[in-house]
């Protein structure tokens, strides 16, 4: 519920939701660990997988998505 609404209503990329999620588990872990909870409720939370949605998003035009602007144009000295 938490990762579609950060999907939807606040529009994050896939990155910045892994983040909030990769903090809560992080979290809960370390709960678990000090004894303050008996179970981790973030363990089947899962992840964003990024590779196909990056593929899919390149900010690039068609064929010089692994070219970045400094390494397009040619400086003369």
């Amino acid at each position: 519920m938490y990762r579609t609404c950060l999907q939807t209503v606040l529009d994050l990329r896939p990155a910045t939701i892994n983040r909030h999620l990769g903090s809560l588990k992080r979290y809960f872990g370390w709960a678990v660990d000090a004894g303050l909870l008996a179970r981790d409720p973030s363990r089947l939370v899962k992840l964003i997988v990024l590779g196909s949605w990056y593929a899919s998003t390149s900010p690039f035009p068609s064929g010089e998505s692994d070219s970045y602007p400094h390494q397009r144009f040619k400086h003369s000295d």
